[in-house]
């Protein structure tokens, strides 16, 4: 999930016999052999923290992997180097650091329950998947790629108020050309398997050959509809799909419940300061539905657009 990313910590197990072997190797030539991949400081490096690092890359090119390696093993090289400048000025002692601690290893320990409630859910069947093809056709039957002509430039560089008149690429083009105003031309794809159905939606209500806009951070985005071409999505992939998206968005649900039902079982236990408690009633929860990761909330599309466009 996008607000919330559950961690899923993969532990490896090194045998006892092993360890010790590698520990005397240490003592004895004062290198780091065996599990342990480097040592900085005296501090050790092992294979684990580094496999941590990688995130589960792998690659079935040695050259490439032997690369991702390196520049992972340097990553945790420079960090414990600044961890250890960091100590050296007592940083470590701060109460902006303690806090820092406090909360990381919180939320990973959070995470990590959070990650073990969500493997815990059962797959969708085969029918509930079939079934939520059959209620999504934007996605599935009458999936559609539609492609867009974008002119981006800064939002305060060029207004909507600005070009409320125009209706054209051609002819924003013209203004912002007359007006010295710097903007980029691209192409950008827009696939309903995947889009904001709000999105959707607001495409289509456009008449044809409309330029809308929208502000995308510092940014203004502008759009016109250069093709739009049937893709259908049959098939064992489509079940797979949809069974993924289910499996998502059930185990989403399950999740948001359990922490609902915890949070509410602690509220006899927790006391507030005066001002501090809360109004609402789901604790910061939020609804179940429409959770991050839920087919009903798929990321936006053509390059992570927050909102769904409107004609100027």
């Amino acid at each position: 999930m996008r607000s919330k990313t559950l961690l899923l910590v993969l532990v490896a197990g090194v045998a006892v016999g092993a360890a010790g072997c590698d520990k005397v190797k240490r003592r004895l030539t004062g290198q780091p052999g065996g599990q342990v991949v480097a040592t900085v400081g005296g501090e050790e490096i092992t294979g684990l923290e580094l496999r941590n690092e990688l995130g589960g890359f792998s690659s079935p090119d040695p050259k490439i992997m032997k690369q991702a390696q390196d520049q992972a093993l340097q990553q945790i090289l420079v960090r414990d180097l600044l961890a250890q400048k960091a100590k050296d000025q007592k940083l470590d002692k701060t109460p902006l650091y303690s806090l820092q601690v406090r909360r990381g290893e919180r939320t990973l320990l959070a995470q990590m329950y959070e990650s073990k409630m969500f493997g815990n859910v059962a797959p969708p069947t085969r029918k509930e998947a079939e079934n939520y093809i059959a209620s999504n056709p934007d996605k599935f039957a009458k999936r559609r790629i539609i492609i867009l002509e974008r002119i981006v430039t800064a939002a305060d560089r060029a207004t909507k108020d600005k070009v409320a008149s125009i209706n054209s690429m051609e002819g924003l083009k013209s203004l912002l050309d007359a007006q010295a105003t710097p903007y980029q031309e691209t192409i950008a794809t827009v696939d309903t398997l995947n889009a904001d159905p709000d999105t959707i939606k607001g495409i289509e209500k456009l008449p044809p050959g409309e330029v809308f806009v929208f502000q995308q951070g510092n940014a203004l985005v502008f759009n016109h509809v250069l093709q739009a071409r049937d893709a259908p999505f049959r098939g064992e992939l489509a079940i797979a799909f949809a069974t993924d998206q289910l499996r998502k968005s059930q185990a989403m649900d399950f999740v948001r419940t359990q922490i609902l039902g915890i949070r509410r079982a602690a509220e006899a236990n927790i006391t507030y300061a005066k001002g501090y408690k809360p109004d609402n009633p789901d604790f910061g929860v939020g609804p179940v539905k429409g959770a991050p990761g839920s087919p009903q909330a798929s990321d936006s599309p053509a390059g992570g657009d927050a909102a769904a466009p409107a004609s100027k």
